[in-house]
């Protein structure tokens, strides 16, 4: 039994940690599963406080919706450039 309430803790950190979400969304969306990434990027822009992380999950969820559409997506990146998460 304690096992699994310690199971069930750890999972509800994670459920609110926007970093957790975005790397859930990332993965998602790199297999294909749009829907899910859409979900997951929702989730982690709802829970991100600061402003340059919203802009970033922002951006990733524009390019889904890029992708739905049928344009080619922008990249993502930060103000240098890079490809990559600003967590």
């Amino acid at each position: 039994m304690r096992i699994q309430a310690a199971i069930d803790t750890s999972y509800r950190r994670l459920d609110a940690d926007p970093r957790f979400q975005a790397r859930r969304a990332e993965r998602y969306r790199r297999l294909g599963r749009r829907d899910e990434a859409r979900h997951a990027y929702a989730m982690a822009l709802a829970l991100a406080d600061r402003g340059d992380q919203r802009r970033y999950l922002a951006r990733r969820l524009a390019e889904l919706a890029c992708l739905d559409e049928g344009e080619a997506p922008q990249p993502a990146s930060d103000r240098w450039g890079a490809r990559r998460p600003i967590w």
